[in-house]
């Protein structure tokens, strides 16, 4: 399995699945989703620079996980 410089298998950040930039508003972001076969929908956020988000809301539940590594 191949890695990208950012450490993150190659797969997981294939251009298909690339979230447009248009679709978030913190600058410095780079996002992929991915959509299971129940619904499911993951998405992952890599951050290239010290940001805030903007308070936001959702119809749906959004759970968060931070993971720092070098």
């Amino acid at each position: 399995m191949t890695t990208d410089v950012q450490g993150f298998p190659a797969f997981m950040n294939n251009p298909a699945n690339r979230i447009a930039q248009s679709n978030q508003d913190t600058p410095g972001v780079e996002g992929y989703v991915f959509d299971g076969r129940d619904g499911i929908q993951m998405a992952f956020w890599t951050c290239f620079e010290n940001a805030e988000s903007a308070q936001h809301v959702h119809d749906y539940d959004e759970y968060m996980l931070v993971v720092q590594g070098c």
